[in-house]
């Protein structure tokens, strides 16, 4: 039994080390992802500070939204609508220098900038 939560430790531990590498075009992908499912503080984790704040108003919007039964239903028509999108195939990303790429999705409408801050890429508010 010891050996068996050991083994699952380990792997875990290359699970979640595996996704903290922290490449562009990994979280150009979970923002996709997250906007699929208007996962708007999962967000937050890839946000440089600046525009982390303007995703928290993002979010207290969306919750007031969320409150009426037309903000509900129409949240739900939308997710529903972006659910099949693919996001390693739609999302686009371009190299503007080597601390800067511009991430572009017509599906889920996302447009944004990554800046390589402290060696992490981070959503910028541009």
């Amino acid at each position: 039994m010891k050996m068996k939560i050991l083994s699952a430790s380990i792997a875990a531990a290359f699970l979640m080390a595996g996704c903290g590498s922290n490449d562009a075009q990994e979280v150009a992908y979970a923002m996709c992802e997250l906007a699929k499912t208007g996962d708007v503080q999962g967000m937050k984790k890839y946000a440089e500070p600046e525009f982390a704040q303007a995703l928290e108003q993002v979010d207290v919007m969306l919750q007031a939204a969320l409150a009426t039964d037309f903000g509900k239903s129409e949240f739900e028509k939308n997710i529903a609508l972006l659910k099949d999108v693919n996001c390693k195939e739609t999302t686009k990303i371009a190299d503007i220098d080597a601390t800067t790429k511009s991430v572009s999705n017509h599906k889920t409408s996302q447009v944004f900038v990554l800046k390589r801050i402290n060696d992490e890429w981070k959503v910028a508010a541009e």
